[in-house]
């Protein structure tokens, strides 16, 4: 709303939420877990995990 020219009233600030925030639902990852690695890194594993996999298959194969 404006008092005058140039000047508002702007409205009062609200009052932070009530109550906490509930985090009981979250995890710690364990340290070996892939998904807690960035992308690129777990496109890496992943390329490695089929090339490690191609390599089985074609030592079992011969």
């Amino acid at each position: 709303t404006e008092i005058a020219p140039g000047y508002l009233l702007l409205p009062t600030e609200r009052p932070p939420p009530e109550g906490r925030l509930d985090f009981t639902n979250l995890i710690e990852l364990p340290d070996d877990d892939d998904r807690k690695h960035p992308n690129e890194i777990q496109r890496e594993i992943a390329r490695h995990r089929e090339l490690l996999s191609r390599r089985e298959d074609y030592e079992l194969a011969s």
